[in-house]
């Protein structure tokens, strides 16, 4: 049943969620990153202050 469920199933539906999944990890690590850069960059003004 499975089976026939997945060769039923057009490739997109597989597809678009694995998309969006992966374009999430990205944006969400990529602010994370800039989030870190800017915490990093605070720090070096203050102790050159």
């Amino acid at each position: 049943m499975f089976v026939l469920f997945i060769a039923t199933t057009p490739v997109s539906f597989f597809i678009t969620p694995m998309i969006a999944i992966v374009h999430k990890i990205a944006i969400v690590s990529t602010v994370t990153l800039t989030g870190v850069e800017f915490l990093i960059l605070v720090a070096i003004i203050e102790f050159r202050l």
